[in-house]
């Protein structure tokens, strides 16, 4: 599956997800493109790509690589307290293939500080993550792989 709508390049956005793996875009470091900006001799930056094969958490600023849970089963409260200390509006939980609910007392951190959650196969976690994301929300996906 390829995404494919406009892209904020100061963000991490997700690219598309594919055979055990999800395509991030890595954001432009704004001081390389303020530098173009006022030396055409400099290389416009480009949009970096990277394929993640095991389980990560990204909100618009942030990316946290190699996130331990590699199955529902896994998931503790401190994954979810990890995603609350991110202060988003809303978690997209991404279970892997297939849709699994993980046992609600572990989103306790995020309801405790009114913070919704929706969960969801990851593939429909990337595009829901770029909707919002692109809306301007403060999300936080935690994509199982």
């Amino acid at each position: 599956m390829q995404i494919s709508q406009e892209i904020d390049v100061f963000s991490y956005s997700i690219r598309g997800s594919h055979d055990g793996a999800v395509t991030i875009n890595i954001p432009v470091d704004p001081d390389e493109f303020m530098a173009k900006r006022s030396d055409p001799e400099v290389e416009t930056p480009k949009i970096r790509q990277e394929d993640l094969s095991r389980s990560f958490i990204i909100s618009a600023k942030q990316l946290v690589r190699d996130w331990h849970p590699r199955t529902i089963e896994a998931l503790t409260e401190k994954d979810f307290a990890l995603m609350a200390e991110m202060n988003p509006e809303v978690v997209l939980l991404g279970t892997g293939t297939q849709l699994e609910w993980p046992r609600r007392s572990l989103f306790r951190p995020l309801t405790e500080r009114g913070i919704g959650v929706e969960v969801m196969g990851t593939a429909a976690a990337c595009r829901t993550y770029n909707i919002l994301s692109f809306e301007g929300r403060q999300v936080v996906a935690g994509l199982i792989i």
